[in-house]
């Protein structure tokens, strides 16, 4: 009786086991997944922070008085192509 129970209890043991196992590996990638949406996010944000901070340059610089570069409009311009493409 107790070698019938012993079997038992490591059945139920090692089902639990790989049950865990298993939740773990589903788990490590929902985890990788996430941690690659924000590094995109965080692609996407810098992008975005460049181009607010080149036209706020642009703007500055047509508040007072001196007419933008041509080079950092039109590198503002490809930059905002590219986020919103």
């Amino acid at each position: 009786m107790v070698r019938y129970l012993y079997k038992m209890l490591t059945r139920i043991w090692y089902r639990h086991q790989k049950d865990l196992d298993e939740c773990i590996i589903d788990l490590e990638i929902i985890i990788n997944n996430q941690e690659h949406e924000m590094n995109e996010l965080r692609s996407q944000l810098d992008k975005y922070q460049s181009v607010n901070e080149s036209q706020r340059n642009a703007n500055e610089h047509h508040r007072s008085g001196v007419p933008s570069p041509l080079s950092m409009l039109l590198c503002s311009l490809i930059i905002w192509e590219k986020v919103t493409s």
